[in-house]
């Protein structure tokens, strides 16, 4: 028998692009990588699609009291990748692929630079990246590393974070 221990859930649905406004500030060159990105700008979600995202959320998470962080688009030109890193302060983070040919981002388990210390990764899986499109969402606790691969192309990501009440009753 197989147990599955330490679970991480993710969850890949579909959006309605059109549903997702955002203002957005201009992209200014951010992070260690130098990706284009708004995350250091004013960003606002129109209310009508904050109730929307929160609509989602709450059939995926089981959790009656959630709130959006933050959010922020990245734009990926040729040669442009993401490096390493986890959302901090927030409970769970979203990225919404807009614009987008291939899926770079790779997301790491939880445990992978022991599993490369001890095992070959063809026993335990150090990295997975996900089968996504245009308008689909990836929802995982912001606990989880990932990264962005390099792009060829130009891709358009929507990244946000979420807020839960964990002392509530779910």
């Amino acid at each position: 028998m197989k147990i599955e221990l330490f679970h991480t859930p993710i969850y890949k649905v579909k959006v309605d692009l059109s549903k997702i406004q955002i203002e957005s500030g201009p992209y200014i060159k951010s992070f260690k990588s130098r990706t284009p990105s708004t995350i250091s700008t004013e960003n606002k979600l129109s209310s009508y699609s904050r109730k929307y995202l929160l609509e989602i959320f709450k059939q995926y998470l089981p959790f009656k009291n959630m709130s959006i962080l933050n959010i922020w688009k990245n734009k990926y030109l040729s040669g442009d990748y993401q490096e390493t890193h986890i959302h901090a302060q927030s409970n769970f983070s979203f990225i919404i692929y807009e614009k987008i040919k291939e899926c770079k981002t790779v997301f790491l388990n939880p445990a992978w630079k022991q599993i490369v210390g001890y095992f070959d990764e063809s026993y335990l899986e150090t990295r997975k990246t996900l089968e996504c499109s245009v308008g689909d969402m990836v929802i995982f606790p912001s606990y989880l590393e990932h990264f962005v691969d390099r792009h060829e192309e130009e891709a358009i990501t929507i990244s946000g974070n979420i807020k839960v009440d964990v002392n509530e009753d779910v």
